[in-house]
């Protein structure tokens, strides 16, 4: 628990790095944020600093500071889970994690992986409720995609439809 706690902090504290060091709260490059925090992360678990592959794109993709906390905390969630969940049997794999703005949408936020896949039916888990109650606060949805049991895992954050 307390090590989540700490995750969840992390998080909150490097985008309060990035709008210190740029003096701005109204834009904040998530590429870095996001390339940094998972990083971080993963070196939470030891086992799969070098047998987990990482990538994150969110190029060019800059967010107020609201919208940015809020994704950091969220993106949080998603990567912690996965670390946590998919690999814990077999320390080897993928794990990405895509920020884009779309027009209709607005922001899309996909994280996906190839480990063990999300159980049948989905059990709620407390990471991925939290990253619900984050995402309703900025009226945003979190989609589990469709995966079976040992084909990894995508969940995808976007604006509601009304």
């Amino acid at each position: 628990l307390v090590e989540k706690m700490e995750i969840r902090i992390m998080s909150m504290a490097l985008v309060e790095d990035r709008i210190t060091d740029s003096g701005r709260l109204d834009r904040i490059g998530m590429e870095p944020l996001l390339a940094e925090q998972v990083a971080r992360i993963r070196y939470n678990f030891p086992g799969l600093q070098d047998s987990v592959e990482c990538s994150v794109a969110a190029e060019g993709v800059v967010l107020g500071a609201d919208d940015a906390m809020a994704l950091a905390l969220i993106a949080c969630e998603l990567a912690d889970n996965a670390f946590r969940h998919a690999f814990a049997f077999s320390a080897a794999g993928r794990f990405s994690l895509d920020l884009s703005r779309t027009p209709e949408d607005g922001i899309v936020l996909e994280a996906r992986d190839d480990g063990r896949g999300l159980p049948d039916p989905m059990v709620e888990r407390l990471g991925l409720t939290i990253a619900r109650a984050l995402a309703a606060q900025r009226g945003w949805v979190v989609e589990p995609g469709a995966s079976a049991p040992g084909n990894g895992a995508s969940v995808r954050v976007k604006r509601a439809t009304p």
